[in-house]
């Protein structure tokens, strides 16, 4: 008795439900496409981050004068930073020039290599090699 109150044909009761259907699948398809664009900014965001923080801990190593106190082959030293660590290594002396390697590794698994050619006397960098 219900069903004949509400004056519906029985061809009439599942009219709703494809447009239901394809509006789900609208809104699925918007939700899809933003969260893929999410993803790919904080991809992007994460790697340049990453990249600024490695070219900052070279610049860093690079521009403190107590990182070259103790130039003699072999050499080793670690320095921490906030947000990663540098390590520099004295390969060779040559005629009061010094080969170093400095590489850095970001917090985020980032890193940066170069190779330094410094002057003793002198106490400044004269060529800078990034691998």
């Amino acid at each position: 008795m219900f069903h004949k109150s509400l004056c519906l044909s029985n061809n009439q009761l599942g009219v709703v439900f494809p447009y239901l259907l394809m509006l789900l699948l609208l809104i699925c398809l918007l939700v899809e496409n933003k969260v893929r664009e999410y993803v790919s900014y904080r991809n992007f965001i994460i790697e340049t981050e990453s990249k600024l923080v490695s070219e900052h801990l070279m610049y860093m190593a690079s521009h403190n004068s107590a990182h070259f106190e103790n130039i003699q082959p072999g050499v080793e030293s670690q320095w921490f930073f906030p947000r990663g660590e540098v390590l520099i290594k004295v390969e060779s002396i040559e005629q009061e020039k010094a080969q170093i390697s400095i590489s850095a590794i970001t917090d985020f698994g980032g890193k940066a290599q170069a190779r330094v050619e410094y002057d003793i006397m002198e106490k400044k960098i004269i060529g800078w090699l990034e691998s």
